[in-house]
């Protein structure tokens, strides 16, 4: 539960980013990436059943780490990499491609951007940006 929280945070944290950089016409871009599942050794730290269950059943799925990258090189050096999109690696059989996934739901709940987005400023003192007028 904590991992799928954190990644909601990052998502409209990033979101709530862009919107502000656009509000006062900045360049800058805040775009959202994800690797998919990528050949780490994060699970070295399992059982040992689960470490061996783990690498049958998700091994075959796991990219390696070029692959996993590369959504984030895109949005680094793709001018129109989409912004309010979540920017993964291809499909599994046309991994050259990257996908460009639609948020939903909770994702774009714009209140609790801004909720986090207050709450990041205030547990870091942290006020970068000026507030947009609207």
């Amino acid at each position: 539960m904590s991992y799928a929280t954190s990644k909601l945070a990052n998502v409209l944290f990033g979101l709530k980013l862009d919107r502000r950089l656009r509000a006062v016409g900045s360049p800058v871009r805040s775009l959202l990436t994800h690797p998919g599942m990528a050949r780490t050794d994060l699970s070295r730290d399992l059982p040992s059943l689960a470490r061996r269950v783990e690498t049958v059943v998700l091994g075959p799925l796991r990219r390696p780490l070029d692959e996993a990258a590369a959504p984030m090189l895109f949005a680094a050096t793709v001018p129109t990499a989409p912004a309010s999109r979540h920017i993964g690696p291809g499909r599994l059989f046309r991994r050259a491609e990257p996908t460009f996934a639609p948020l939903r739901g909770v994702a774009t709940d714009r209140r609790l951007a801004a909720d986090l987005w207050i709450r990041s400023e205030d547990v870091t003192g942290v006020r970068p940006l000026p507030a947009p007028q609207r």
